[in-house]
């Protein structure tokens, strides 16, 4: 992943300078068939991985010399000899994954949106199912509750007001220093989605899920464990 430092990146530089791997296989990983249990693409960290590959390892405290060689944050936890055939991605049984995710993301979207249009049609389709416990129980006005005002009018107009004061200021500013300018009709567009996106953006700070919601959605999520 040249030219950005990676974990698999400082372990083989230990392996080489540790004499682990030979210097005429210290140019690329491939050479001594590296092999992880878990990718870790971008975005995504692994807590702890199991690796394969091929490593010398007789000589003396080889596990102590290469966790003095690397940085303080990685440690390796023990090595192991294998069947020439192992490879950790292939034979691992279980793999645990954590999600971190905004609390923002569970907004429901905009009532004008294409997504919000068919949200509201499929919770249509869901009402007209007979005895539907979950559109018609206490689980649905939970899962509305904390939200239902979110993008109502009154708020939407107090933080576009906020905005246009703000940005009164700073036309003023530009006033006062005797600077005029002509906005294009484009750019003034340009000004209306930035507007937008600001009050977005306002929302999505401010929104504090409820915990009876958030403990809905750790029900729905547990359904998927073990999948």
């Amino acid at each position: 992943n040249d030219p950005n430092r990676t974990i698999e990146g400082d372990l083989f530089r230990a392996f080489v300078d540790t004499g682990g791997i030979a210097e005429m296989n210290a140019d690329d990983p491939k050479k001594s068939s590296l092999n992880r249990a878990a990718r870790t693409d971008r975005g995504v960290h692994a807590a702890c991985n199991v690796l394969s590959l091929k490593l010398i390892i007789e000589q003396p405290n080889l596990l102590e010399r290469i966790n003095e060689a690397l940085p303080e944050t990685i440690r390796v936890w023990g090595i192991s000899r294998t069947l020439k055939s192992f490879n950790p991605r292939t034979f691992c049984e279980a793999r645990i994954y954590e999600y971190l995710v905004p609390s923002y993301v569970f907004i429901p979207p905009y009532p004008m949106t294409q997504l919000a249009q068919r949200i509201t049609k499929h919770r249509e389709m869901i009402n007209c199912i007979e005895n539907s416990e979950w559109i018609n129980g206490n689980e649905y006005l939970l899962y509305c509750k904390d939200a239902k005002d979110i993008w109502s009018d009154e708020r939407i107009q107090h933080l576009e007001k906020m905005i246009n004061e703000s940005s009164t200021s700073i036309e003023n500013v530009d006033e006062k220093n005797g600077e005029t300018s002509n906005i294009s009709s484009q750019f003034q567009e340009h000004l209306e989605k930035e507007k937008i996106k600001q009050i977005e953006l306002e929302i999505r700070r401010t929104y504090r899920i409820s915990n009876e919601r958030l403990q809905l959605i750790r029900d729905a999520f547990k359904i998927f464990e073990g999948s």
